[in-house]
């Protein structure tokens, strides 16, 4: 990823995908699960 956030920003970036890895640790599902149902619910990403 070449592109530079801002500090704070970065920070709660960071701290997001912490808090998303902790929920997903406590409920036991492995990345391909959360994958395959962002996929199933829609859930798109747009790029520019």
């Amino acid at each position: 990823m070449g592109n530079k956030l801002p500090g704070k920003l970065q920070l709660k970036m960071q701290t997001v995908g912490e808090q998303i890895k902790l929920a997903r640790l406590r409920r036991n599902l492995s990345i391909a699960q959360i994958a395959e149902r962002a996929t199933a619910s829609g859930v798109n990403r747009i790029t520019c």
